[in-house]
């Protein structure tokens, strides 16, 4: 069924609180397809706020400075960067924050001097210490990803860390004297793979109440072995990874007792070669109850691979339109994410690419028989001269100034340094921010604040209430400086609204339930995920702004199990607890 038949057959008529099955029954259901009505009920008018984004990175005690390499970048080892991930590691209802940290090339002698980790805790005001050592969690390595998901379903969010190495998984196994501890379990998990990983993602493929994981791989690599100083733009860089062996991606079943099964192949999630993986976001595009998984690959086409049912795969990249640009060209694509722009009930996505290239938009449009069919229309939604000259990283769909639409960010930053011989290029470049502006996008760094001002060569980023005053702050990581902190002023005068969700039948957190609001005439929807788009994991709360209108009139939700849950209105200006079969619970009330 599609999206946007689905987003009228999950809205029922009003109640103060209902839920659509008996708790005991549990069993996924599909609503027939609704006839269309005759006319969609015009939107409110909004209002957005005034936002401005204030450089709090001084004051937010983040100060871990990320080490890639060596400055030089000899290798394209050294080019990827860290990310960094929003977790509520201890518990207390505050967004804490894992920071990632790479290696130079030639490890120091002293082993205590190589770069670590941090874990910061959160006072709950955007306020940061760190905690590795005490956690646990200061290990040092050349870590690229930060995963951050309830892999046990005990409650508490674990952490997966790719890296040019081999990869490790930290189980939190609770908090002893306010500090959460965490056990490094990878080797008896059987996910203790080597080789090159970047982005992870975990979600429930099979359905089975537990989350899988999907790996990115990129390169073969050895600095013993590789080949150094090829040409560009007339001057020498480092190689790759044209010319370079990839590594295949990854994808491994939880068996529910704290093992994973690789299921790469059996599965169908081989698209026939190895392909240099850097992005992956794992989302229901087909609007069928069950998640896809898109993955961008740097200078070779991108892959879609649609969930069957029961998670065996088939990849539908090419068929879809989503594995080429516009122009049937393969581009260097980093950063991926899923989210309903235009307000049509569909999940597009967005993908950042390599300079003298375009970002790219693609449209989630009706496909034949229920299939997967997307449209490029960077050019149309304004976007492809705005994201020509810079190179993109992270990026994110998300509502940063509570009008009731997506806009979006793009973490940018060269990969080599002689950039900054180049005329109109560099190697430090300002982060961008998108507004949307009815389904044409915006660049709004001149009128969104000082913070978006920096330059670095910027990798990670991800968003988040750091401070709990309800709006959506950020972070971004940079090679070889410490992390620029984004805190967003303004948007907490506006209206929004935002969910907690705890499964029962469903995944511990709810990942894979679609929430649809109804507030002022406008119907937005939001899937919780816990996966990346580039080396990050974001805040899972499911954050709505409200626009004009200071109440949610209903919100439903489609769990995995097949459950829906509908119940409204709710007040704005709160945090829900939203767990499956339960009106949702108010928690403390934050913002203005």
């Amino acid at each position: 069924m599609r999206r946007g038949a689905l987003l009228l057959a999950l809205l029922p008529a009003p109640s103060c609180g209902r839920s659509d099955a008996d708790p005991a029954e549990g069993a996924a259901r599909t609503p027939d397809r609704p006839s269309p009505p005759a006319s969609a009920p015009a939107p409110a008018a909004t209002a957005r706020a005034e936002v401005r984004f204030v450089d709090a990175t001084a004051e937010s005690g983040i100060d871990l400075r990320a080490v890639c390499g060596n400055a030089e970048k000899v290798f394209i080892v050294e080019s990827l960067g860290t990310g960094v991930a929003f977790l509520d590691a201890d518990g207390d209802g505050d967004q804490d924050l894992f920071h990632g940290n790479g290696a130079p090339l030639t490890p120091p002698e002293d082993p205590s001097k190589a770069p670590r980790p941090a874990l910061y805790l959160n006072d709950g005001k955007g306020r940061f210490r760190d905690v590795a050592g005490q956690a646990g969690i200061d290990r040092p390595g050349a870590w690229h990803g930060s995963s951050a998901a309830d892999f046990d379903g005990d409650g508490r969010p674990d952490l997966l860390l790719t890296a040019y190495g081999k990869q490790a998984l930290f189980r939190n196994t609770g908090v002893e004297g306010g500090i959460p501890r965490f056990a490094e379990v990878a080797l008896p998990a059987r996910l203790d793979a080597g080789g090159w990983s970047t982005s992870a993602a975990f979600a429930d493929l099979d359905r089975d109440g537990d989350l899988d994981l999907y790996v990115c791989h990129y390169i073969v690599f050895d600095p013993k072995t590789a080949a150094r100083d090829c040409p560009w733009k007339g001057m020498k860089a480092y190689c790759g990874p044209e010319g370079l062996t990839p590594e295949a991606d990854a994808v491994y079943r939880n068996e529910g007792d704290g093992t994973f099964s690789e299921v790469t192949r059996e599965w169908g999630y081989d698209p026939g070669e190895a392909l240099y993986a850097l992005g992956v976001v794992i989302a229901d595009l087909d609007g069928d109850g069950d998640p896809d998984t898109y993955v961008g690959n740097d200078s070779q086409r991108n892959v879609l691979f649609r969930n069957l049912g029961d998670g065996r795969a088939e990849e539908v990249g090419v068929l879809s339109g989503v594995a080429f640009g516009d122009e049937g060209q393969e581009q260097a694509s980093m950063g991926v994410d899923a989210g309903d722009y235009d307000g049509d009930g569909r999940p597009d996505l967005f993908v950042t690419n390599f300079e003298g290239d375009y970002s790219t938009l693609y449209r989630n449009e009706e496909g034949e028989d229920g299939g997967l069919l997307f449209n490029d229309v960077t050019i149309p939604a304004g976007l492809e001269r705005i994201t020509w000259v810079d190179l993109g990283w992270s990026t994110r769909f998300f509502d940063y100034d509570h009008d009731g639409d997506e806009d979006l960010f793009s973490a940018n930053g060269h990969v080599y340094p002689q950039a900054n011989r180049v005329p109109d290029l560099s190697y430090e470049q300002e982060n961008e921010l998108f507004r949307n502006e009815g389904g044409k996008f915006v660049l709004a760094n001149a009128s969104a604040g000082p913070g978006w001002k920096a330059k670095k060569s910027f990798r990670g980023g991800a968003a988040g209430d750091l401070d709990e005053d309800g709006d959506l702050d950020l972070v971004f990581t940079a090679l070889d400086e410490v992390s620029t902190v984004l805190r967003n002023d303004g948007a907490e005068t506006a209206p929004w609204i935002r969910f907690l969700a705890v499964g029962r039948r469903s995944e511990r957190d709810g990942v894979g339930a679609l929430l649809v609001l109804e507030a002022g005439g406008r119907r937005q929807s939001k899937e919780v995920r816990a996966n990346t788009g580039y080396l990050s994991t974001f805040d899972a709360r499911a954050h709505f702004g409200l626009g004009a209108v200071d109440f949610a009139d209903r919100i439903h939700v489609r769990w995995p199990s097949g459950r829906e849950d509908s119940f409204g209105p709710l007040p704005g200006r709160r945090t829900y607890r939203l767990v499956e079969g339960s009106p949702p619970e108010p928690l403390a009330r934050t913002g203005g």
